[in-house]
């Protein structure tokens, strides 16, 4: 009995120690809103609070966000931001749909829009810390309706991140 005593108290404990181990994982969903007012959008117009993931390799940032409209119990619809770009540092960066970088919007009636050459933007990076694992900045971009077809575009201004973790 004393054996299967101590085989429970050492299991019990192994589990314990296991389920505290520390997260090493390189993408967590930020605490703090990504922020974004929406314009000439076919829907989906207005300033919305995205619920961010954060996702780094290398120098490459990507941040993702969602925005739940719940205005309808029966059928919650979503708004998604897409940024992806290189920095090293803090600075400006151009956000196009060449060297690795991109703005994309999904509208609520699943409308996408995208940069391309003649449809881009900006972010600027006033905090980057990879020690810390933390990111803030501003952000602007103008994009071009991909799908369902190209009709129109949408501006994205006075975007911004603060204090994102990854």
């Amino acid at each position: 009995m004393k054996f299967f005593k101590a085989t429970a108290y050492l299991g019990l404990l192994l589990l314990i120690l296991y389920s505290c181990k520390k997260d090493n994982s390189i993408t967590k969903t930020a605490s703090s809103p990504l922020t974004a007012t929406i314009s000439r959008s076919i829907a989906s117009n207005g300033t919305f609070d995205f619920s961010p993931t954060v996702k780094v390799i290398h120098d490459s940032i990507s941040i993702s966000g969602t925005y739940i409209d719940n205005s309808n119990a029966n059928c919650p619809s979503y708004v998604n931001i897409n940024l992806m770009f290189k920095a090293k540092q803090s600075g400006s960066y151009v956000i196009n749909y060449g060297d690795n970088s991109a703005g994309d919007y999904c509208s609520l009636n699943s409308f996408l829009y995208s940069t391309d050459s003649s449809h881009s933007g900006s972010v600027t990076v006033t905090q980057l810390d990879t020690v810390g694992h933390i990111v803030s900045g501003i952000f602007k971009f103008a994009a071009e309706q991909e799908v369902p077809i190209r009709y129109g575009g949408v501006d994205t201004t006075t975007g911004s991140f603060t204090k994102l973790s990854w």
